[in-house]
């Protein structure tokens, strides 16, 4: 099964169109998703997204679930989880003291 969907893919995206490309960037799709900064580029996230619940591996469910976890990590709001993120999570008693430096490699 997983060599039919890696031949999919490359059937389907090895030889992008200008359309198709568009789609991938741009469309209605990845704009209903909140997968594009509504430009003409597609980062390997959006495209690995995309991809995903194209082929029915992730739901937008899943999706949004978890973009509310990150949502409710990233304490400061930056768009980016850090230690920072945890540790001020942990001090405000919503997460347990230490976990942020048991990240730390």
């Amino acid at each position: 099964m997983r060599q039919s969907r890696r031949q999919l893919l490359l059937d389907t995206y090895s030889q992008l169109t200008p359309t198709l490309f568009t789609r991938l960037a741009n469309g209605i799709e990845v704009r209903t998703l909140g997968l594009t900064d509504d430009n003409a580029t597609c980062t390997r996230d959006q495209f690995t997204l995309l991809v995903l619940i194209q082929q029915g591996i992730v739901s937008i469910d899943d999706l949004n679930e978890a973009r509310a976890i990150f949502d409710a990590l990233d304490a400061d709001r930056s768009g980016f989880l850090s230690a920072d993120d945890l540790d001020h999570l942990a001090r405000e008693g919503k997460m347990a003291p230490g976990f942020a430096s048991d990240l730390a490699i």
